[in-house]
């Protein structure tokens, strides 16, 4: 993204170089992918500039002197609206400053920056409060200070004069023990506070430093502060009143006791002999002291013996044997002190060590015994054939063999091991013979056959006693098969001559197939060559046409190595072996270089950050390459992947990804520095500047729901929301997803912020992983959840009160029958009761009707003519809505109303 910036040159007379007539102080920020238009405003106070883009009003301040945590960075940024404030210990406007401070505490130069100096700059941490003199420059006139000891005290500061200031400091020992908890020096922050402000305006560094940690006299001495050894009480010191004796003072390295560096101190295991050493400046035991020892750490173990001190240069530990456990190692280094007075130590070089030894550790032949260093005194011992000391071995001087005797030779010289054991008749292998007592020199090697055939030793491999290589010379003989190594040292007398067990063979080496059998004219194809006895001789060289074929490995049948650039362009090349001496060839086996492959086509052209993605690659010759890769370089870091051919014309690669070094991802399309193939050692293909490969963003996925755990029913949808899920590369190709529940994938819908996943037919608690481009992403899980799914206890439950259910309704049906019978029952009896009372009722209503005959009759007879009877308005409704009263209210109105009319 384009970042657009306002630069800011401000005159600056008497500071910049006479060529320089402006002075760039800072650089600011102002609007990301906006160009700054050129009308800019200052606010009415001056305090602001406006600037103006096309769609945007920004207001900076003219400075910002708070971003100049320190004097030298803020008078050092040039900035001319800002300046030091000296009593604040900040860097501000001068007004700011001068609200609280006279102008003069205001610096603005570079070089008047606040120092200070504190002499004394140190002290000992059992020396009394001292008085101390601090220097400050570049300040103003100062009305009071104190001296703050950070973690330690703060004591009033005297002012003397303009910059001077005398301040007492804390002594150590007067403080809480908890204080003194560091090594030989403490540094201590000393500040000046300003009383004024109540502010720390400058700070510098001051040290306590402690002598009583210092152990020996040469730390003690060679200290950076003034300290002093005392050797009769051995304590170091930085007061000299402390050493009891005057002439056991010591300042410098020359007067300390300490032990000379001398050669191998070497001492025999099980051997009481005396040690000697050398010194210098040994003090004398005092009356009450105790004498010298030598204390001795072997294998853990401590051993302290007598020493006897001589004089003040010389010193003795007395007759005593040292031993060692086990014979795995012929000498052990050990570690020693010379103490005195108890654990009085006397220094000594650290690396200085003494070597305890055994002679027959490691050393059980002749040859192994007489390499021993001829300090250790080690001989062999014919009669008891051991490696021993003169001391221990029993039979007479003639029977000890050791580095002062002429003509030293051991006997019985014994082969343990030949390689290779086939070879050429050609000859030229180089035979390596490895065994005991094989000479001591190798001018001792008289005579050395290897299959009856002459093999010259080569001197600047041999390895005393252990170890002959020589070369073959020519198998003259074609019909002699092979045979063993014959060996003698010095003369080939019986005890000086050997023969090995293993046999040596010729062979006649030759191969039939290569594979592959053609390869890109820029070699680096990994070639197989198949045959038999291809391992035979020590080296072996295989040429295509000329040229060298780079070795790899070779076994038995197969030799592999890798192709050279062929020089005459394509065609078949024939193939040369050079084992040793021998030359094999072969008419009919040739090797076929082809022309370097090419790429026509990628498609897609374009991948994401991470890379991984399939694309296709179009091209030629392209089988011819055994280990085809895609690479890309970004930033300095190149990256690749694999790819696999199809065929002649057609491969495909996983995209290479890029190493973005931001912490933040990019926000769009990246093009590699570099994009290539890696086709053997084809160099045309290892940058395809016109191919226009570009890498966008990886998509990411939000996390399902808040807690990670969505919950769902089977089958329906899921979606997966995220970003950058499709990059806006030109074609139809799409980044392919797969999803994946628990361990089943499902059908994808994709969308430029979503996927849309048919969900299977599962139940339970799913785990939801999402896979594209090699990158894996685990949104969370999905517990999906059925409302007719029953669980086995839900089962069981529903079983049991079903069967309870049904017993109950057995129950009803059994009560229900014994009911229906006596409903039955009652329903008969109820019936009989129903037909008397209809009877009867049948009976009152023809009574009832004659009556009623009798009264209308009656009636009838009363009326004058054909007329219904009726009766008066106020009575018919009287009888009709009051029947039975005569009083009521309404009536009373009705009678109000009427009386009224």
């Amino acid at each position: 993204m384009e970042i657009f910036t306002i630069l800011v040159p401000i005159r600056v007379d008497g500071i910049t170089p006479p060529s320089q007539n402006a002075l760039l102080y800072e650089t600011v920020t102002v609007v990301e992918g906006k160009p700054i238009l050129r009308d800019m405003v200052f606010s009415p106070d001056h305090q602001y500039i406006y600037l103006l883009s096309d769609r945007q009003v920004t207001r900076l301040p003219v400075e910002s002197c708070d971003q100049y945590s320190s004097c030298a960075t803020c008078l050092g940024s040039g900035d001319p609206h800002c300046g030091w404030c000296v009593l604040y210990s900040k860097c501000s406007r001068q007004e700011a400053c001068d609200r609280w401070e006279e102008p003069q505490h205001f610096n603005t130069r570079f070089d008047q920056c606040v120092e200070i100096t504190v002499t004394p700059s140190n002290m000992s941490v059992t020396s009394p409060a001292t008085q101390l003199a601090i220097r400050v420059q570049n300040v103003p006139v100062l009305s009071g200070v104190s001296c703050v000891f950070k973690d330690l005290s703060e004591t009033p500061g005297e002012v003397q004069g303009k910059g001077q200031v005398m301040c007492l400091s804390p002594s150590l020992r007067d403080l809480p023990a908890h204080t003194h908890s560091y090594g030989e020096k403490r540094v201590v922050q000393l500040s000046l506070r300003s009383t004024e402000t109540g502010l720390e305006f400058i700070t510098t560094n001051f040290i306590y430093y402690n002598c009583s940690v210092l152990n020996s006299c040469t730390s003690c001495v060679s200290s950076e502060f003034p300290c002093h050894w005392c050797k009769y009480r051995h304590i170091c010191t930085n007061n000299l009143q402390d050493c009891s004796f005057q002439e056991g003072r010591v300042s410098g390295m020359e007067g300390c006791p300490q032990i000379l560096p001398t050669s191998d101190i070497l001492v025999p295991a099980g051997m009481i002999r005396p040690i000697t050493l050398r010194a210098r400046n040994l003090p004398q035991p005092q009356s009450g002291q105790k004498n010298y020892e030598c204390v001795f750490s072997i294998q853990g173990k401590t051993q302290r013996i007598p020493a006897v001190r001589f004089n003040s240069s010389c010193i003795q530990c007395q007759n005593t044997s040292y031993w060692y456990e086990g014979d795995e190692a012929g000498d052990l280094p050990v570690d020693f002190s010379i103490v005195w007075d108890g654990d009085f130590f006397i220094d000594k070089p650290v690396s200085m060590k003494a070597l305890l030894y055994k002679c027959e550790a490691q050393r059980s032949s002749c040859g192994q015994c007489l390499k021993a260093p001829p300090s250790f005194e080690c001989g062999w011992c014919t009669d008891s054939r051991k490696c021993l000391l003169r001391q221990h071995c029993p039979a007479s001087e003639q029977n000890w063999m050791h580095h002062g005797r002429h003509n030293l030779r051991c006997s019985h010289p014994r082969i343990t091991k030949i390689d290779p054991l086939t070879g050429p008749r050609e000859g030229g292998t180089r035979v390596t013979i490895e065994g005991e007592n094989l000479g001591l020199q190798v001018k001792e090697i008289a005579h050395v056959q290897v299959a009856g055939v002459r093999c010259n030793p080569v001197a600047s491999q041999y390895i005393s006693a252990e170890r002959i290589v020589c070369d073959m010379a020519e198998a003259l003989l074609p019909h002699s098969p092979g045979g063993p190594v014959e060996l003698c040292i010095g003369v080939c007398s019986a005890e000086y001559r050997t023969l090995s067990t293993q046999t040596y063979s010729f062979v006649s080496p030759s191969f039939t197939r290569l594979r592959p059998e053609k390869g890109p004219v820029s070699g680096g194809t990994r070639l197989t060559v198949t045959g038999r006895h291809v391992d035979a001789g020590s080296s072996v060289t295989v040429f295509i046409d000329k040229e060298e074929c780079l070795f790899v490995k070779r076994t038995n049948r197969e030799i592999i190595c890798i192709t050279p650039a062929s020089l005459l362009g394509s065609g078949p090349a024939p193939i040369r072996l050079m084992i040793d001496r021998a030359e094999v060839t072969s008419s009919e086996i040739k090797y076929v270089y082809t022309e370097d492959p090419t790429v026509s086509g990628i498609e897609p052209n374009w991948s994401i950050l991470n890379g991984s993605t399939v694309i296709t690659v179009t091209g030629t010759n392209l089988r011819t390459i055994q280990e085809p890769k895609v690479r890309a370089k970004y930033g300095g870091v190149e990256t690749n992947n694999f790819c696999t051919v199809v065929n002649d014309s057609t491969m495909t690669c996983l995209a290479p990804g890029l190493i973005y070094g931001k912490p933040n991802p990019p926000e769009g399309p990246l093009r590699p520095d570099e994009f290539g193939f890696i086709f053997d050692q084809v160099s045309a293909l290892l940058v395809l500047n016109s191919t226009p490969f570009t890498h966008y963003p990886n998509p990411t996925f939000d996390p399902l729901g808040t807690s990670g755990i969505l919950e769902v029913k089977p089958g329906s949808p899921i979606i997966l929301k995220g970003k950058n899920l499709i990059p806006p590369a030109p074609g139809n190709n799409r980044l392919n997803y797969t999803v994946l529940i628990g361990e089943t994938p499902c059908l994808l819908t994709v969308s430029e912020n979503q996927l849309l996943c048919d969900s299977p037919d599962l139940t339970g608690e799913q785990r939801v992983l999402i896979l594209v481009g090699g990158l894996e992403y685990f949104p969370g899980t999905l517990h999906i959840y059925s409302d007719s799914a029953l669980t086995l206890p839900a089962i069981i439950g529903i079983g049991a009160g079903g069967g309870v259910l049904l017993i109950a309704i057995i129950a009803v049906l059994i009560a229900y029958k014994r009911k229906t019978r006596d409903a039955d029952r009652t329903l008969k009896r109820l019936q009989l009761q129903m037909d008397n009372l209809e009877s009867r009722v049948a009976l009152e209503c023809k009574e009832a009707f004659a009556e009623l005959q009798t009264d209308i009759q009656e009636l009838t007879n009363d009326m004058d003519g054909v007329k219904i009877p009726f009766l008066e308005y106020r009575n018919y409704t009287m009888r009709v809505m009051f029947p039975g009263i005569e009083e009521h209210p309404v009536l009373k109105e009705l009678d109000d109303a009427k009386g009224s009319m």
